[in-house]
């Protein structure tokens, strides 16, 4: 039906992992609603009908062939926190507003492995050498430099492989530059948390951080774990990693939301990652690790698919083309000369070496040194760029649209007004009606 589907994976009956997987990476982009069952290992899907069917396909398959990306805690909701008074979920943690034993913290943290996130995969060495010839213009140079080889034209063979080495190396060398440096940016093991133990204020890792530990949280913290807030004293926090709202939120211990508020409005929590902007105030930890919502975050971050940049989209169109024009051309002269009584040897030669001059061989080469060298640049800025190519899209931006708080939200904005000269348009039924305004004096 338009605007619904359903989709049968086998592999999610009695998997209660890839059902949350599914449900938490398919939403958002158009799709209102994912409902999979483990019993049926159907996944019902509610979307936008302007979305094309082959679309939403392609995004199932992608996430139930990855199936759960971490353990199948990220996805769970737990308790509503934010619906529970402080004494509530104190109660419910087994912990009191003094704080928990040195006993008690050392068996919860056994119990639940460390306040620690799952580490992001970085590419290998070898992963980051071998996507510099994943391209259509490399690969199609290598074969022409196959095709020389074969054929004897060693000469054409060692410039054309030379040029891929050369442009390999300066990929490699870019990538692997950014990607030691955000390597080298995890800090997160370093980081200390004050917590309440045995009735008195300690510094502690924040790795030992347990569910039912009492912190306290000043003015430049970081806050190390999810937490229900239990006292507050003018306590604002920035969350914008979490919710994308650029201003600092004030928080309050004895406000209570509903039990669905999104996590924008639940003014009585913390959550790991936020920074603290002004204030002080005391919390429970209610999760830690692989338990909090930037855990969540990070794990839905990794599966989303990399779309191809415009400038990967004009070179693999490029690519295609000059291998249909090499290819006709050479081949056209093969047979003009086979006609003509040539050996065909010498044809075949003729007709490779035709096909290794249409090839730009310094184009490849000039691309990634013109993206290299914004690379640098940026990182002059104190900018990082994960993947060279990502340099040509971000400068192929030409307009970027803000809501009222300045941030980017749902990636997707309409026209509904135009204001010019004393002018005015507004959308009416898909098409824009314009007006005049007059200005009167008062």
């Amino acid at each position: 039906m338009r605007g619904r589907a359903r989709f049968n994976v086998p592999s999610l009956r009695h998997d209660d992992g890839l059902k949350r997987a599914l449900e938490a990476g398919l939403g958002g982009n158009g799709i209102h609603l994912v409902s999979a069952s483990t019993c049926t290992g159907n996944v019902l899907i509610l979307f936008d009908p302007g979305r094309a069917f082959d679309e939403i396909e392609r995004r199932v398959r992608d996430v139930a062939s990855r199936g759960p990306a971490r353990a199948p805690s990220v996805f769970s909701e737990g308790p509503r926190w934010h619906s529970l008074t402080a004494e509530t979920a104190l109660a419910a943690l087994g912990s009191r507003p003094e704080g928990l034993s040195r006993a008690k913290a050392a068996a919860l943290l056994r119990r639940h492995r460390g306040n620690v996130l799952s580490k992001i995969a970085r590419r290998s060495s070898i992963e980051i050498l071998l996507s510099q010839f994943a391209n259509l213009p490399v690969a199609l140079l290598a074969g022409t430099a196959l095709i020389s080889l074969l054929t004897g034209g060693l000469f054409d063979a060692a410039i054309v492989l030379a040029v891929i080495a050369v442009n390999s190396a300066i990929g490699f060398a870019s990538e692997s530059w950014t990607e030691q440096t955000i390597g080298s940016l995890d800090s997160d093991a370093t980081r200390t948390a004050r917590v309440l133990r045995d009735d008195s204020e300690q510094i502690v890792p924040a790795e030992q951080l347990v569910p039912g530990d009492i912190i306290a949280v000043h003015g430049d913290d970081i806050v190390p774990a999810d937490a229900r807030l239990i006292a507050a004293d003018q306590l604002t926090v920035n969350e914008a990693a979490l919710t994308g709202e650029s201003l600092p939120v004030i928080k309050a211990a004895n406000v209570l939301s509903a039990a669905d508020a999104p996590l924008a409005e639940r003014r009585n929590m913390l959550y790991r990652g936020s920074i603290i902007t002004g204030g002080s105030g005391r919390a429970v930890v209610v999760a830690t690790g692989e338990r909090t919502e930037i855990a969540r975050v990070q794990a839905l971050l990794g599966m989303a698919e990399r779309p191809q940049t415009p400038l990967q989209e004009h070179l693999d169109r490029l690519g295609r083309q000059l291998v249909f024009g090499a290819l006709a051309a050479s081949g056209l002269t093969f047979v003009a000369g086979l006609l003509r009584g040539q050996s065909s040897l010498l044809m075949l030669r003729t007709a490779v070496s035709l096909g290794v001059a249409a090839v730009p061989e310094g184009l490849p080469t000039m691309v990634t040194t013109a993206l290299a060298m914004g690379v640098r640049r940026l990182s002059a800025q104190n900018l990082l760029v994960r993947r060279i190519e990502a340099i040509e899209g971000l400068g192929s931006v030409d307009l970027v649209c803000f809501d009222k708080t300045g941030t980017l939200t749902l990636n997707r904005m309409s026209v509904t007004r135009l204001r010019w000269n004393g002018q005015e348009a507004r959308l009416a039924e898909g098409e824009i009606s314009g007006t005049r305004r007059r200005r009167v004096a008062p």
